[in-house]
């Protein structure tokens, strides 16, 4: 008889791989937005944050992938400039490169007050996987009233980029193999804040060629350190242009409301990017940490995006389109007039007019105001006529149209309804 011997391999399933710890030297854009609630909570709950940034997405919807370490809520969880919040998030509020220069060249004669970070920072370099560093937005912020009117400080924007670099160098001193990856700098003169602060378009402009070439020095010194940049200057290009914002079908507006809703691509102050904004800003991060060998996180889709993370149906916009693709129109935007009677497309939409002809209801010779709200769109936006008398306090106007008007001034206000 013959015994046969079978030998049985049990192949043990492949572990599977540790998430990347990412290190995160930056400012307001990446500290928490738990803590920023100035901006990042509605007017109506200004306590509780609405809004979240690029690590808070990352942290909930790509846990397997990424690890900022541990999370600490309260206040002085920290006994450095961390405070609160994710372990190796070393973002400081309001900080400028050379805050940063001084924390880290800081002693125990010369800014003491950041030896403590300095120390704690530099300890955990060994054990990370990547540094992200995500500053310059203060830097461009500080001198932009300069660049807007063709003054810039002396040596700049030379000293930003060599304060940037010393920064890289210190961090690379303590493990010269370490991916670091670099944010340049947004155009602060396309956010909502600056448009109103600065109206000046050609200013602006200006201020912009000034950006762009800083930018394009901080790329060259990169470049001489084979470190990948993403690209934060594309989002704020994308909110100076006129032409809409779309992710999927879904218009993005380049403006901030008081409530944070998810529609907005910045925050109530009109200038720190929302939640779509950094949903866009973690992609973009992604794909730089992406370009290292042994890297494969997963962007964010804009399914993914509009769904699971800003709540919303992506055919939201989808009857509106098809109206609108039937007028020849130079700028589709819900919130565009490209016909310039004064009535936004939005409204043009809500009352079923012409975006392309100036055909705005107006009062009669005997002041009788009449419109029609296409009734299978309410669903989608609320006509709300509101009445003044100085042109600076308005009130919602009750009555249904045809009406006589009750004040001098009129206007009707067009608002998409809740969660769009």
């Amino acid at each position: 008889m013959k015994s046969l011997l079978a030998l049985i391999m049990i192949v043990a399933p492949p572990l599977a791989a540790e998430p990347k710890k990412i290190l995160v030297i930056g400012d307001s854009q990446s500290e928490e937005y738990r803590f920023e609630i100035p901006f990042s909570a509605p007017a109506s709950d200004p306590f509780e944050s609405n809004t979240k940034n690029w690590i808070e997405l990352l942290a909930k919807h790509r846990p397997d992938e990424v690890d900022f370490g541990e999370y600490r809520r309260n206040a002085f969880s920290y006994p450095d400039v961390r405070n609160a919040g994710y372990e190796y998030n070393w973002s400081i509020p309001g900080a400028l490169t050379d805050t940063w220069i001084e924390v880290l060249n800081s002693s125990l004669f010369n800014d003491q007050e950041y030896l403590s970070s300095k120390v704690a920072l530099l300890d955990q370099i060994e054990g990370m996987d990547a540094i992200v560093i995500f500053l310059g937005g203060n830097d461009m912020n500080t001198v932009y009233s300069r660049l807007h009117r063709n003054e810039p400080p002396p040596n700049w924007p030379e000293s930003v980029i060599d304060q940037m670099a010393e920064i890289i160098e210190i961090v690379q001193a303590e493990d010269p193999t370490i991916p670091i990856v670099v944010g340049n700098f947004p155009d602060v003169g396309g956010t909502e804040k600056r448009k109103l602060d600065f109206p000046d378009r050609k200013g602006r402009e200006l201020a912009s060629q000034y950006i762009a070439n800083a930018n394009a020095l901080l790329k060259a010194m990169l470049d001489t350190k084979n470190m990948p940049v993403f690209e934060v200057t594309k989002v704020t290009t994308d909110l100076i242009s006129e032409q809409p914002f779309r992710l999927g079908n879904v218009e993005l507006f380049p403006f901030g409301h008081p409530e944070n809703p998810p529609r907005n691509l910045l925050c109530r102050d009109g200038f720190h990017p929302s939640t779509s904004t950094q949903a866009r800003l973690a992609n973009m991060i992604m794909g730089a940490l992406n370009e290292q060998p042994g890297w494969s996180l997963t962007p964010f889709s804009d399914q993914e995006t509009l769904t699971t993370i800003l709540g919303l149906d992506p055919t939201v916009d989808d009857d509106y389109l098809a109206w609108i693709a039937g007028f020849s129109v130079s700028n589709t935007s819900l919130v565009a007039d490209p016909d310039g009677d004064g009535l936004d497309n939005l409204g043009e939409f809500a009352l079923n007019l012409n975006p392309s002809l100036p055909d705005a209801p107006a009062p009669d010779q005997e002041r009788i105001f009449n419109f029609t709200a296409e009734a299978s769109r309410t669903n989608y936006v609320q006509t709300t006529p509101t009445i003044s008398s100085n042109l600076e306090n308005w009130t919602r106007f009750q009555s249904p149209p045809p009406f006589v008007l009750p004040a001098p001034f009129l206007r009707l206000e067009f608002s998409l309804l809740d969660n769009q």
